[in-house]
């Protein structure tokens, strides 16, 4: 992306922050790995967005400063740490130390650990459940006054020479606010402390102030320039050489020069910018795309052109599980939900009261031959061209060895068989990938690809993928794509209609299933 460049031409140091800051990101990706689920670029910016309030340790921005660099950080994150001098403001009663927006009871809090587990004899006995509400919430009160003020100390001992504190009468809005605020008792102990100088102290608040920001400051005179800097962005517009002569007037014309041609040469370091050749656009196409415009255009337009909020349904979500146990399965991996039943004994009186009829999706997958079989591939991902401005894309479930030189492509369905025909795109798009070396390799001799339902037990619907087969499939899916291309959107109502998510804005859907 040419950032190295860009980086290289900032001023130190700038320049060895954000190179930091960039390998600390890179660093968090490579080692990066979900709790639960696969590894994926979604996931990791869900992540990134779930943190992006506070940062995780070692994630959050480093900034390489000067001796006379000014670090702003809480009392939190300032553990450990020293500077020569320190500054704590807004020193008023209610703020530092705080008032207590909730006091955590473990009576009435689930997140909070409970008063039987802690380790302390004064908390197993102050949060005991039999005290009383007033007894117990005094105590809390206290608690949370002494954590503030351990914060105080770790404040106060950052400072290795000089300390400032200070506070104010007013802060915030003063359409809000109709009283000032008081000192804070930090500040109060801190002015009655030996050895303390006061360099300002009001015992009675000033009227309030009819604002309480700062207007906005002018910009002033530049200590080289002589004028504000957008005035001598004007004058250098205008004439090009006034900045040499101001440089001659400081006697600095030749250090002047010197910068000049510094940066003139890190200009001229920095590479062309690529021009974009024009080229033939190039139309990407998701399987369950495919499948879904050959179930119905319209239902294909309100998922992938004119995108409509979709309800996620309980048989959506069991079949992602499913699909989820059976690929941990086949990488040799044990899911999270099966630690507590599979791993642990258990004694008989554990176990339901009443046997559960029916066989389930993962059990009808157990007692299948394919359980025993070693995959080749686990839901790999695949992308290829088609044609030369058409490219598919999709992830195979699984593709276990069949015979000498051969290979089965399995896509495996949560569901029972349905009563017409299956649409086999899917299966002809996997074929066509493993025929387009897709998937990591050559294609073998011999090709097969499998429907294996779930649902009821174990129905397989196999295909052998011959040349013919192969031919009228790459038929089939170009047609398909031929009418996204044309736009051609209209409805199809069939059986599929009762499960589609947006039956209830669909005229011909919904007259469909009215008859």
């Amino acid at each position: 992306s040419g950032a190295w460049h860009e980086i290289d031409s900032m001023p130190w140091p700038s320049s060895v922050s954000a190179r930091l800051n960039i390998h600390r990101f890179l660093d968090f990706t490579e080692h990066w790995n979900p709790l639960e689920g696969r590894s994926s670029l979604e996931s990791f910016l869900n992540h990134l967005e779930l943190i992006s309030d506070d940062p995780v340790d070692g994630l959050d921005a480093a900034r390489v400063g000067s001796d006379d660099a000014v670090a702003l950080t809480t009392v939190h994150r300032a553990k450990g740490l020293e500077w020569r001098a320190v500054f704590l403001p807004a020193l008023y009663r209610g703020n530092f130390p705080s008032s207590p927006r909730q006091l955590l009871d473990p009576t009435r809090c689930d997140f909070v650990l409970p008063a039987h587990m802690r380790i302390d004899r004064e908390s197993r006995t102050s949060l005991d459940p039999s005290i009383d509400d007033i007894t117990r919430r005094a105590w809390l009160r206290e608690r949370y006054y002494d954590q503030e003020w351990r914060l105080a100390y770790v404040a106060c001992t950052r400072a290795r020479e000089y300390l400032h504190l200070s506070g104010a009468y007013w802060y915030g809005i003063p359409q809000t606010r109709k009283t000032p605020s008081k000192p804070s008792e930090f500040l109060e102990l801190a002015c009655r402390t030996d050895g303390v100088s006061v360099d300002e102290w009001s015992a009675h608040p000033p009227s309030r102030p009819e604002t309480l920001r700062f207007s906005i400051s002018q910009p002033g005179p530049d200590p080289v320039l002589g004028v504000a800097w957008d005035e001598a962005l004007h004058l250098v517009t205008a004439e090009p050489d006034w900045t040499t002569r101001r440089a001659e007037q400081l006697g600095v014309r030749e250090l002047y020069d010197e910068a000049v041609e510094e940066f003139e040469q890190t200009l001229l370091d920095l590479p062309e910018p690529a021009v974009p050749g024009p080229g033939p656009s190039t139309d990407t196409v998701s399987v369950t795309g495919l499948v879904t415009y050959a179930v119905c255009p319209k239902r294909y337009y309100w998922t992938e052109v004119d995108r409509l909020p979709r309800r996620p349904g309980p048989g959506a979500r069991r079949g992602t599980r499913l699909h989820r146990r059976i690929e941990l399965h086949n990488r040799g991996m044990v899911p999270f939900d099966e630690l507590d039943s599979d791993l642990y004994d258990r004694s008989p009186e554990e176990e339901p009261s009443r046997p559960v009829t029916g066989q389930s999706g993962w059990s009808a997958f157990l007692d299948s031959p394919y359980s025993t079989r070693t995959p080749l591939y686990v839901e790999a991902p695949f992308e290829f061209a088609l044609e030369p401005d058409i490219r598919i894309r999709g992830r195979v479930d699984a593709v276990y060895p069949q015979g000498d030189n051969g290979w089965e492509i399995v896509d495996f369905k949560s569901g029972r068989r349905p009563r017409h025909p299956p649409n086999d795109i899917q299966l002809q798009a996997y074929a066509i990938a493993a025929g387009e070396d897709a998937l990591g390799t050559s294609p073998p001799e011999h090709l097969r690809v499998s429907f294996v339902y779930l649902g009821d037990g174990l129905e397989v619907i196999e295909q052998e993928a011959d040349g013919e087969w192969l031919e009228k499939a790459r038929e089939r899916i170009l047609e398909l794509i031929q009418g996204i291309r044309a736009e051609s959107f209209g409805a199809t109502p069939s059986a599929a209609c009762r499960g589609c998510d947006f039956r209830h804005v669909c005229v011909e859907g919904t007259e469909f299933l009215g008859r």
